[in-house]
């Protein structure tokens, strides 16, 4: 049985996608992989350490740690709207 990992596209992935062990499946969403994991459709999320914060991840422990780089938030004018927050590098 091939260990099932959520991961994003993307170059930074790369040496999941060479393990022949593994079972991969693609998003572009970090709500996706929490779903994804905690509902037992994947086994290991590959995300970044921030998605982690927001309350419908507690009780996921990460077990590897890492960035691509520094993490920088960016934040810009939100003219009375919601205003999302992302890591950049």
């Amino acid at each position: 049985m091939k260990l099932k990992v959520s991961v994003f596209p993307g170059a930074a992935n790369l040496p999941l996608w060479l393990m022949d062990c593994c079972d991969i499946s693609y998003t572009k969403s970090r709500d996706e992989q929490i779903h994804a994991v905690q509902s037992g459709l994947a086994d290991v999320i590959h995300t970044a350490p921030d998605n982690l914060l927001l309350d419908d991840a507690k009780g996921l422990v990460p077990f590897m740690k890492g960035s691509a780089g520094p993490l920088v938030l960016v934040k810009g004018r939100n003219q009375g709207r919601i205003q999302p927050v992302d890591a950049t590098h």
